[in-house]
């Protein structure tokens, strides 16, 4: 039962989900913008133009898919490796396109980010916690079931989701160091920071 968990597989239980609930987030401004997502795939310039929509609605399905196995605990030991295999695609397309020098956009979480070393920094942090399930099992529980089990149901939901939310905001904040570092780097004479 899931009162019964260790602390590192809560710990798992909370990096599964919130790896979910980031694949959610990434996909759904995506299917909002369903057209500028396909001119992004387009854009990568890794297959024929008029293959890009349906590798878009592909791609789409995939992390709506893996988004639900992920937080609903549904088949996450296969879903684990399908995520595998999405991230590292999308690192591939991503370093063929840095190499190219493209200046495109990342179509990471739907937005206009252009495509830098950071997209792979991002990638691969979310591949290290696709890799920390894999190798430290699946948990299998079902959180909207949990929170039927009354008050020590909901208290362990609300722990599982914010903790997740924390490890979101606390990686976003990570990948954003460089940039923050700036501000401590001693200033020139003339006052611009070196």
């Amino acid at each position: 039962m899931y009162l019964h968990l260790t602390l590192t597989q809560q710990f798992v239980l909370a990096v599964q989900v919130g790896f979910g609930l980031l694949l959610f987030l990434a996909a759904f401004p995506k299917l909002v913008r369903l057209r500028g997502f396909i001119a992004t795939v387009r854009a990568y310039r890794l297959l024929p133009p008029t293959g890009a929509p349906l590798v878009a609605i592909v791609l789409l399905v995939a992390e709506f898919a893996l988004a639900i196995a992920f937080v609903f605990s549904l088949y996450v030991p296969i879903a684990v490796y399908a995520a595998g295999v999405l991230l590292v695609l999308f690192a591939t397309a991503l370093a063929i396109n840095l190499r190219r020098n493209s200046k495109i956009a990342c179509g990471c979480f739907g937005g206009n980010e252009v495509i830098s070393n950071r997209s792979l920094v991002r990638l691969a942090v979310l591949g290290s916690a696709v890799v920390l399930v894999a190798v430290l099992g699946p948990i299998d529980v079902h959180l909207p079931i949990v929170i039927t089990h009354g008050g020590a149901g909901i208290r362990f939901f609300l722990t599982t989701v914010s903790t997740a939310g924390s490890l979101i905001l606390s990686g976003a904040w990570l990948l954003t160091l460089p940039e923050v570092s700036h501000l401590f780097r001693p200033r020139s004479p003339s006052g611009v920071r070196s």
